[in-house]
């Protein structure tokens, strides 16, 4: 073989040329440093991806609770019941997934690979078995209302503010009512106190005075209370009044009431039999017929005064109720009391009571 200029064999030149003067890459090799720069590049894509992902999640997150509140009330309650009904859904676990095993990551190296070796192969992307799809689960979903219109709000706002208006107006009307009760009671009040307070009053219309009173939904229950006991002592001594003043006619009607026949006789003249009849000649009492008039006069005269309220003297009733021993015997049960100031008191105390009750109204 014939030598080159310098001396040394073509090979020997071809060879350091080679290594002065690098060579385009091919195509191979331009893969092959593809394929060694793309683990890298893998991850940084994966982690880039997995920051937004997240990112994205936590927006979605921050936005639920103001989207909630946001909707309308209707459909807030809807959706809660649907919630609350709903059936569990289907979930993949993660023990479903089975992933691929990862390639190691190759090094990067400056040798430069010949045109005779093969290229890699690319990396392939983990595959997970997913579970069969099922079914997705039916829904007890009810339709969700249209949304209200403007006009309709304005509507029910409108119709919102006279029912408010109308209940003012009812409260108004009810407080007026309510006036116009006590003020109807006040005066029932004190028409049945003047009543009670005259001295023309008797005890039985006392009693329906008293009773009255109590039946008044203003008093307190302490008045309440104190009308009925007033009502109740007036009540007694009416009774008590009307039994001695039925005692004392009947004592009356027990005295024996003498027959005075007339002395002429009657004569068969019509003119003279007129005569003797608008004349009579009978003869007089003797004093003890005398006496039993007086004292069935005075029984008689007493019970109607009695009926009245006009109370007779302390001495005078004493006197009576001595005449009356005298005629039926000492050891008689009369069923009269020895006293009438009693009553008396009790109904000055009621009177006092209702003076006492108007001044107060």
């Amino acid at each position: 073989m014939a030598e080159s200029a310098n001396g040394k064999a073509p090979e020997e030149v071809q060879g350091l040329e080679d290594q002065s003067t690098p060579e385009a890459a091919t195509p191979v090799q331009e893969k092959s440093q593809e394929s060694m720069e793309t683990p890298a590049e893998e991850d940084s894509v994966r982690s880039s991806s997995h920051g937004k992902f997240w990112l994205v999640l936590l927006l979605i997150v921050a936005a639920l609770p103001l989207g909630w509140f946001l909707l309308p009330e209707n459909t807030r309650q809807k959706w809660t019941e649907t919630l609350m009904n709903r059936t569990p859904s289907v979930e993949v676990s993660d023990t479903d997934i089975t992933p691929a095993p990862m390639p190691p990551p190759q090094a990067a190296t400056s040798t430069p690979t010949t045109p005779t070796e093969t290229p890699s192969e690319p990396i392939q992307a983990p595959t997970a078995h997913m579970v069969a799809p099922q079914p997705a689960p039916t829904f007890n979903t009810h339709p969700i209302p249209p949304a209200a219109s403007s006009e309709e709000v304005e509507a029910l706002i409108t119709a919102m503010g006279e029912l408010q208006n109308s209940m003012q107006a009812l409260q108004d009307k009810q407080v007026e009512l309510r006036q116009e009760l006590h003020a109807r009671q006040q005066l029932e009040l004190r028409t049945r106190l003047r009543w009670i307070a005259n001295p023309q009053s008797q005890l039985a219309q006392m009693a329906s005075f008293w009773q009255d009173i109590t039946l008044l939904p203003m008093l307190s229950e302490g008045e309440r209370n104190e009308a009925e006991t007033m009502r109740k002592l007036a009540a007694d001594d009416a009774d008590k009044l009307d039994t001695w003043t039925a005692r004392l006619k009947r004592l009356a009607a027990t005295l024996p009431v003498p027959e005075h026949q007339d002395i002429i006789p009657k004569p068969k003249n019509p003119v003279l039999a007129w005569l003797i009849e608008k004349f009579h000649l009978r003869p007089a009492p003797t004093p003890e017929q005398q006496a039993l008039a007086k004292l069935r006069a005075k029984l008689l005269n007493t019970a109607h005064a009695l009926t009245v309220q006009i109370w007779p003297e302390h001495k005078v009733w004493r006197h009576l109720l001595a005449d009356l021993r005298e005629q039926f015997g000492d050891d008689a049960d009369l069923a009269l009391p020895e006293r009438l100031d009693n009553i008396q008191k009790d109904i000055a105390a009621m009177r006092a009571k209702a003076s006492i009750w108007l001044e107060k109204t």
